[in-house]
């Protein structure tokens, strides 16, 4: 194979990559904020969690159960923000 060649499956390889692993939540509606709870009585915390809208999770503390709180919270859309409305 030439070099040329090379370089260019190469740079295809990369670029197929990246696409691939761009976030999914690009889509994401909302994000949220989670905290976790020993039981279903929500008798102690044992840990909070936020997915935020770029699609990361932050583990801020603690550990995860199935007994959670959650808040949701709306993404914005990308794209222009808004324009604000003057006097008229």
């Amino acid at each position: 194979m030439k070099p040329k060649a090379i370089f260019k499956a190469a740079a295809a390889a990369t670029l197929l990559g990246l696409s691939l692993s761009l976030p999914a939540s690009a889509a994401l509606q909302n994000g949220w904020d989670r905290v976790y709870y020993s039981d279903e009585a929500h008798t102690e915390m044992v840990g909070e969690r936020t997915l935020y809208c770029t699609g990361q999770q932050y583990q801020w503390w603690g550990t995860t159960s199935p007994y959670f709180d959650q808040e949701l919270f709306p993404c914005q859309p990308s794209g222009p923000p808004t324009p604000i409305p003057g006097p008229f």
